[in-house]
């Protein structure tokens, strides 16, 4: 190692001890304790207006030579420039963070925060947090509100956090509610759920971070255990979206139709989305893997959830995919034993075989596979709702068709314009 090199070094590793060589460094007046005097860094400052402390000049110029020193092993690097860091932090914290994260920041410090830097956080937390909310760090901001986030979630302030962030911006407060959950305990995850609740209610995506973020975590705290999971959990939404997040740890997307009777042991109340989850992951895999579920669902009378907006969407999604050969798609749905669910997808059938060249061909299938009846009339609705738009006069033709009074009726209400 070279001789300047060893003198820097070891200047850096005895600074927190030797206020004479902050003062040959231009550091801060000592005091006549021998310690270093406050420069001021709790208060923001504007870096075009008002100079640098020079405490905080003096540890500027330090990590630049030491960034540039020669001869150091990465170790020794990296222990004198957490030593440095470290003293800068408690001398003038925000005079460091300005230069990790401010808008005129040169150091390229924002990604090296030693650990005596994180506490230094954690004990001015509030501190920090007003510089963030004011806007100290300009562009930088998210960058500044991650790396206090971290360090206040691992120094055991999670609670702070969580209170701050009512005061959040709107991206802040998803990413740390989503953070949150990713390692809560069962203590934080109920005030993470009471905040998703409460003063989180309004924001349009608190759905997703209850059922991808807070069920997921929950589930897997519960490690399999139905009842504790559901234990003392009421809103309706959130029992859904612990039961789609515990099928999906025990079963997995999609789950082998030979295991969808696992769905049973769910609170009945509970299945809901977890059946929406399967029906959608099914139909990406096509016809030759939904039917086979589509079937197993019935057998297991999972008729309202096979009937939810998931299942009609899925439907409608499939039916197009067999517009021209219908026969085993819409046998499948007719054997539905439920009379309810079994109209709904019927039609949502009849609404995904309308479109293009394939009109005729799914009408001629429909009508050979479907015998004039409920469930024919279902799938005939299905496609005069498809047609009314674009396609008028086949629309006038398939509502004819339709043998029940009421059902035509029912359509001419909505769609007068078929009755001119």
């Amino acid at each position: 190692m070279k001789r300047s090199s060893k003198l820097l070094l070891a200047g850096v590793l005895v600074l927190t001890h030797a206020a004479v060589f902050m003062a040959a460094m231009q550091g801060p007046a000592i005091g006549k304790s021998g310690a270093a005097m406050p420069q001021g860094g709790g208060v923001a400052r504007e870096a075009k207006s008002v100079p640098r402390d020079s405490g905080g000049l003096s540890h500027a110029q330090l990590y630049g030579k030491l960034s540039r020193a020669a001869g150091l092993s990465e170790e020794e690097l990296l222990r004198a420039k957490g030593k440095l860091l470290g003293d800068w932090a408690r001398r003038d914290l925000g005079a460091l963070l300005d230069q990790m994260w401010g808008p005129r920041a040169r150091l390229g410090l924002g990604t090296h925060a030693s650990d005596e830097v994180v506490a230094e956080m954690v004990k001015q937390k509030e501190q920090v947090w007003d510089w963030i909310r004011s806007g100290r760090f300009g562009s930088n901001r998210q960058e500044a509100f991650s790396a206090w986030f971290s360090a206040m979630r691992d120094g055991g302030q999670a609670g702070f956090v969580l209170a701050s962030l009512p005061q959040a911006s709107p991206y802040e407060k998803r990413w740390a509610l989503h953070a949150l959950c990713d390692q809560a305990d069962g203590s934080l995850l109920k005030e993470v759920r009471d905040a998703l609740l409460g003063w989180y209610k309004d924001d349009p995506q608190r759905w997703g971070l209850i059922n991808q973020s807070y069920a997921r975590r929950q589930a897997e705290l519960a490690a399999g255990n139905v009842q504790a999971l559901f234990q003392g959990e009421t809103d309706p939404g959130v029992r859904e979206g612990l039961g789609a997040a515990w099928l999906q740890q025990r079963i997995g997307y999609p789950p082998p139709v030979d295991r969808l009777n696992e769905i049973m042991e769910l609170p009945a109340d509970a299945r809901g989305l977890a059946v929406s989850n399967l029906i959608n992951n099914y139909d990406d895999h096509g016809l030759a893997s939904f039917m086979p579920a589509l079937v197993e669902m019935n057998r297991l009378g999972l008729w309202k959830e096979m009937s939810g907006d998931a299942g009609q969407e899925s439907v409608r999604y499939l039916a197009g995919k067999a517009s021209g050969n219908p026969g085993e798609f819409l046998g499948t749905l007719a054997a539905i034993s439920d009379g309810e669910a079994r109209a709904i997808l019927l039609e949502s059938a009849g609404r995904g075989m309308s479109g293009g060249q394939k009109d005729a061909e799914a009408l001629a299938g429909m009508l050979e596979v479907l015998p004039a009846g409920l469930e024919r009339d279902a799938c005939l609705a299905g496609m005069v709702q498809a047609q009314v738009s674009t396609k008028k006069d086949l629309a006038k033709k398939n509502l004819g068709r339709i043998g029940d009074p009421g059902k035509r009726e029912e359509l001419l209400k909505k769609f007068p314009d078929l009755g001119k």
